[in-house]
């Protein structure tokens, strides 16, 4: 499985524009519409929806299908309720949704047409698997939680903000969240976003989820994306399994109850030199199911083969599990 996700992820950062996320940035519900410019030959199409492929990990779950003749878009429910959009993706001749937050144990995907603008239930199929529970044994979980945004049963928790980044709104994508004071502020780019939960206490639980290659935002801190006094309840997640941070690193302190999972960090130049650092003052923090490849030669030369790539300083119950190192 995983030098499957190694492949998955190679290839992302080597064609990213293969896949794509359909939609206008902000937009996280309602039906996925096929991107207008994404050929899909007409033997590809068949005429209701084929399941391709389908199975359970952890506390989530995906389908794959064909394009179906005439369809503009899909929904996807999982157990009777609607994902996002954002879950859907468009690759090249198949779709693929994913459905995170799941309780471990069985779960129904059903796949929806949308023909004519409204859906074909009678072109629809679903699917069943089983989705089973993260490891939380570690001293991440010891005199608190490192879900982040999650409980720890792996739903997200109530009134938690979900964003969705991709390579192509990373700058512009928005989001409304609570300042210091409680007053609601209007924030432009993942990492304004991210700064905004600093000294946060109003915030809530925030869960931030990136699809396909990510090369360097427009704004970093020396080259990371850096997390600073978060503790709110904040998640960072890859969804499927081609996420990369392709180019930049990870960075926080003084932060706490923060989850990093489902990652690949890759070709990270900044000047700490680490795929993902984890600097003074953090405790409850779960890094987890994430790959680590080489990166650039940092602050250490030998950062270039490696050192580094998981890095952590005077920080205190943090769990790093189910990561593999390339």
């Amino acid at each position: 499985m995983k030098n499957t996700f190694m492949r998955k992820r190679i290839a992302a950062a080597a064609a990213a524009a293969v896949m794509s996320a359909g939609f206008a940035a902000g937009t996280i519900t309602g039906t996925f519409y096929i991107t207008p410019n994404q050929l899909i030959t007409a033997s590809a199409a068949t005429s209701s929806v084929t399941i391709a492929s389908s199975t359970g990990y952890g506390e989530g779950m995906y389908a794959t299908w064909s394009p179906v003749t005439g369809a503009s878009g899909y929904n996807v429910y999982v157990d009777g309720t609607q994902i996002d959009s954002m879950l859907i993706r468009q690759y090249s001749g198949y779709f693929r949704a994913d459905a995170v937050g799941l309780k471990a144990g069985s779960h129904t995907m059903k796949v929806v047409p949308v023909i004519g603008g409204k859906e074909d239930t009678s072109k629809a199929a679903q699917t069943q698997a089983t989705a089973y529970a993260h490891d939380r044994s570690g001293y991440g979980f010891v005199g608190g939680s490192s879900s982040g945004a999650y409980n720890d049963d792996g739903t997200l928790k109530s009134g938690a903000t979900v964003i969705y980044v991709t390579n192509s709104n990373k700058d512009s994508v928005t989001a409304t969240l609570p300042d210091k004071k409680g007053a609601a502020a209007s924030l432009t780019g993942i990492q304004n976003i991210i700064t905004d939960l600093k000294s946060n206490t109003k915030a809530g639980p925030v869960c931030i989820r990136f699809i396909g290659n990510i090369t360097d935002p427009a704004v970093l801190n020396k080259g990371d994306l850096y997390i600073d006094t978060a503790t709110c309840g904040l998640t960072i997640e890859g969804i499927g399994n081609d996420t990369t941070f392709n180019g930049f690193g990870l960075v926080m302190k003084n932060s706490s109850n923060v989850e990093v999972r489902n990652i690949g960090f890759m070709n990270c130049n900044s000047s700490e030199g680490d795929d993902c650092g984890l600097q003074q003052g953090n405790n409850h923090i779960w890094v987890h199911n994430c790959d680590f490849f080489y990166g650039d030669a940092g602050s250490d030369a030998d950062q270039v083969k490696g050192d580094g790539a998981l890095d952590t300083k005077t920080s205190t119950y943090v769990t790093h599990s189910y990561n593999h190192f390339w």
